[in-house]
């Protein structure tokens, strides 16, 4: 029912107008008795925050047990438009409170964010405990119907909940991922713990909705220092929920603690919804961004099982074919034709009584090269576990530790497939393969904290496939492969029916379909594609994603391994334009930001003076305190955006969005920090030789500038120029230069060293000649020379640069 203001009336001639709605909309010879009087209830308590949401459009609605009503509301530019687009904010009040209070609240930052409203009415002030409030169960059947009815997208909902209503929404959220509807994508508990002696909260810790029942949920929380209730609604409270929801499997993205403010605390900052919301946009735009799959002319005939990473400097790919194992290595991963035996894998596993056969390739993190290898018992016994091999400092591969890193739980019958070896947060180590022994042969995960020297088992469901009707091959995910993402987050490709199917996760562990959960079809590689096996992912030093596959062409069996570069479609990555960390950005710092067709071309921008855009094309910024600023533009291009951030930008996380000359826009996050350190290199990579200069300031007072790289011809790159160190009657000093060094607090908190000798910092601050560059002056200490390439490492504020290096002769 859309119930607007036509006239001034009073109290029952308002009411008269909504039931004549309600009448029409409905269907109904009358509104519910109850509801006309809630309503009117409510109307009373504040008819300022009722006229609000008249006069903004909400929709009154009746919910479906005929008890209660609702607020319904979309921004204009979602109303009316498709369900793909629809977000909704699902608020639940705090005690003896109504939805209108709700609605005013919220109004400005869901407007502002672009997301509508759903404000539940579940209190009845005329009813006696229990039958005062809905019940967790009730709530969810009272929204469920609605977010249906508005055709709501998985995870484009955000439940908050305030106070007793924060306090329910726990178990609301668990009733939608146990009605497999799985609308909610984050969860706001506003100043409301979730105590202990209620009976959800003893249905939760007693196992009855499984082990992990929140799995793959999200919540951010509040709390006030000077709450009343600390130990129910304050942030003791609002901690040791915290703790209830990770040990029960979901994950706290953001606890907001506000140690001036009391129980209502959250609202009286604005910040604090526009922060909750940009969180739910970072949400909204990983769950809902589309990757592409574009097939590359990569193929190696007559082989299969690729598994494929980064080893080193280079691009490890084994393969299997009719010689066993073989490895292609490549700077790049373009090797489909030299390959080479693995010195030691063949009798790796003697005396085992398993024979070698998939093979993943790893570097640990202390830099060893490693194999963690699947061996394939004897022919009839249907075992199959995983060993790690390591190479023994000669060059051939040796078992390290002798027995099996994992031989699989117990429902797995150690029988295992499919491998994989991914990072894990906090330096640990996942291992994800399928569960041959056991009766679905789903897909399943195992952690390690010794790094990889032992797995244990972890969790059985990383992909849904356990929560499904009618299990079949066909809604099981075999054959997976993951990949901890430089940009944060994980990527994962499995295979159903010989099609394959992306997934996203935020821990590693849960993982969300992409593309709406449709298949990428073999087609992609062409009309004689029939079927895919095996993927196995890697990301390249530049951000590049490629994937390896067994692909079967032709029908008859023949399969070929090929290659396929994954990127996600109107993404922007933006980093330190000087050390290409994505880690924090600062206010003034000079930032890169890359995507596809960000621009049509290619421009420079004209002169000092950098302007907002540039052949059509801008960035702008939405700090965490809301405030939107357009981004000084230094150069466009169709892959990449070198910008600078904004000044005044206020730290925490932001939104960033490009638009191109026909309003096509790519939107990311970063991190903005008062400092964000980066040097430039030589290469503008970040790495190797310094962007610098030595300044040698004689007795007599005159000052020299001396190169320290030089452009090497024949290699393409600059090359160390080796410094002159030797100071005697001079002072020598290195000249860097960086971006995100200028907001640092003084001198005294930044300190540097070069080839591990102390360096003292004499000048740190913007070079002056152009937007955004830092520069910083370090003395040369003594003791270099003669010690050739010496890495340079500058820590400001605690925060350390990327690491760049001069040579000393």
């Amino acid at each position: 029912m859309d119930i607007r203001r036509t006239i001034s009336f009073g109290i029952k001639p308002a009411l008269v107008i909504f039931i004549m709605a309600a009448m029409k909309s409905f269907g109904c010879a009358q509104v519910p008795p109850a509801v006309e009087v809630l309503l009117n209830r409510a109307r009373a308590a504040n008819p300022q925050r009722y006229q609000f949401a008249i006069d903004r459009g909400a929709q009154i609605r009746v919910t479906a047990d005929n008890r209660s009503f609702y607020l319904l509301w979309f921004p204009p530019s979602k109303a009316g438009g498709p369900a793909l687009n629809k977000t909704l904010i699902v608020t639940m009040h705090g005690s003896a409170s109504y939805a209108f209070d709700e609605f005013f609240l919220w109004y400005d930052a869901a407007l502002k964010h672009g997301h509508g409203i759903l404000a539940l009415q579940w209190w009845f002030p005329d009813q006696s405990p229990p039958q005062d409030y809905y019940s967790p169960v009730e709530v969810y059947s009272a929204i469920e119907p609605v977010l249906k009815q508005q055709n709501l997208r998985p995870g484009r909902v955000m439940l908050h909940g305030f106070s007793r209503g924060g306090a329910n929404g726990y178990y609301v959220s668990l009733f939608d991922r146990q009605s497999k509807n799985n609308f909610i994508g984050i969860n706001l508990a506003n100043a409301g713990g979730a105590s202990t002696d209620y009976p959800l909260y003893l249905d939760v810790t007693s196992g009855k909705y499984g082990s992990s029942p929140f799995a793959g949920m999200r919540w951010l929380t509040f709390c006030g220092g000077q709450d009343p209730n600390p130990n129910r609604d304050g942030c003791p409270a609002m901690r040791r929920t915290a703790d209830f929801i990770r040990q029960y499997g979901g994950a706290v993205d953001l606890a907001i603690e506000d140690q001036n403010v009391g129980h209502g605390g959250f609202h009286q900052n604005a910040a604090y919804p526009d922060l909750a919301l940009a969180a739910f946009d970072t949400v909204l735009l990983r769950a809902n961004t589309k990757w592409n799959v574009n097939a590359e002319s990569f193929r190696i005939a007559n082989a299969s099982i690729p598994n494929v990473g980064r080893v080193g400097s280079e691009i490890w790919l084994t393969v299997g074919g009719q010689g066993g194992i073989r490895l292609f290595r490549s700077a790049d991963g373009s090797n489909s034709t030299t390959s080479e035996s693995i010195p030691g894998l063949a009798s790796a596993l003697s005396g085992t009584g398993y024979t070698p056969t998939e093979t993943v390739p790893r570097e640990s993190a202390d830099g060893r090269k490693e194999l963690y290898v699947l061996g394939l018992g004897q022919p009839g016994t249907n075992r199959s576990i995983v060993y790690r091999l390591r190479d023994n400092g000669a060059g051939t591969f040796i078992r390290d530790p002798q027995s099996a890193v994992y031989s699989g739980a117990a429902a797995d019958n150690q029988f295992l497939g499919v491998p994989d070896v991914y990072a894990a947060p906090e330096d640990r180590m996942r291992l994800v393969y399928v569960s041959r022994g056991n009766t679905r042969q789903n897909s399943r995960i195992a952690l390690s904290t010794n790094g990889g020297q032992s797995f244990a088992f972890e969790y059985d469901n990383p992909f849904n496939d356990l929560n499904v009707s009618n299990p079949g091959a066909g809604n099981t995910n075999v054959d997976p492969a993951v990949l901890k993402l430089s940009q944060g987050g994980f990527l994962a490709v499995t295979m159903r029916l010989k099609k394959l199917y992306l997934f996203l996760s935020a821990d590693g562990r849960v993982f969300l379909p992409l593309n709406g959960g449709l298949p990428v079809e073999p087609s992609v590689f062409g009309p004689n594609a029939t079927g895919y096996f095996d993927p196995t992912l890697v990301q390249m030093p530049d951000g590049r994603i490629l994937m390896y596959v067994t692909l079967e062409e032709g029908g008859g069996g023949q399969t070929s391994v090929a290659r396929a570069m994954l990127s996600p479609q109107g993404a922007l990555i933006s980093v330190s334009a000087a050390s290409f960390s994505e880690s924090t950005l600062a206010p003034e710092s000079i930032a890169a930001g890359f995507g596809i067709n960000l621009a049509t071309g290619t421009q420079t921008a004209p002169g000092t003076e950098l302007p907002t855009q540039l052949e059509g094309v801008s960035i702008k910024l939405i700090d965490s305190a809301g405030a939107e600023r357009l981004a000084p533009l230094f150069f466009i291009s169709p892959a990449q955006i070198n910008f600078q951030v904004p000044a005044n930008t206020t730290s925490g996380e932001a939104l960033i969005q490009s638009t191109d000359a026909s309003g096509v826009t790519s939107i990311g996050n970063a991190l903005i920090s008062m400092v964000a350190p980066g040097l430039f290199s030589a290469n503008s990579d970040g790495q190797g030789v310094a962007a610098a200069q030595v300044l040698r300031v004689k007795s007599d007072g005159s000052q020299s500038y001396e190169s320290i790289a030089k452009y090497d011809q024949n290699l393409m790159r600059f090359v160390h120029l080796p410094v002159n160190t030797l100071a005697g009657t001079d002072q020598v000093f290195l000249v860097l230069y960086g971006t995100g060094i200028r907001n640092f607090s003084s001198l005294s908190n930044m300190t540097a060293k070069i080839g591990g000798v102390d360096a003292q910092v004499v000048f740190a601050g913007p070079q002056g000649e152009f937007a955004g560059l830092d520069q910083v002056n370090l003395r040369l200490p003594d003791g270099l020379a003669g010690r050739g390439d010496l890495d340079v490492l500058l820590i400001v504020d605690g925060k350390p640069a990327n690491v760049v290096m001069i040579n000393a002769k």
